[in-house]
């Protein structure tokens, strides 16, 4: 009974722990939603970093996961974005 309350309890702390889709702004600070342009480009510089994570050879690196959003972010970053937090 307690090992189920307890299963109960930390599966309902996770999924409050649950990863957010990020929220990336622009470093000049120019709004990408409802801009045409900007979103266009966003898809596209979000489409090249997931092809610089899936060419990226992680395998040997600790954490998987943590390697692939450094290099995730990195990319992002190198496009001219940052992550709200």
């Amino acid at each position: 009974m307690r090992a189920g309350v307890f299963m109960a309890l930390a599966a309902a702390f996770l999924s409050g722990c649950a990863a957010q889709p990020p929220t990336w702004l622009r470093f000049d600070k120019q709004q990408i939603v409802g801009n045409a342009n900007l979103e266009r480009q966003f898809a596209a510089d979000e489409a090249i970093c997931q092809g610089e994570v899936a060419k990226a050879d992680t395998a040997s690196a600790l954490s998987v996961h943590l390697a692939e959003e450094a290099i995730y972010r990195g990319c992002m970053s190198r496009r001219g974005y940052y992550e709200q937090q």
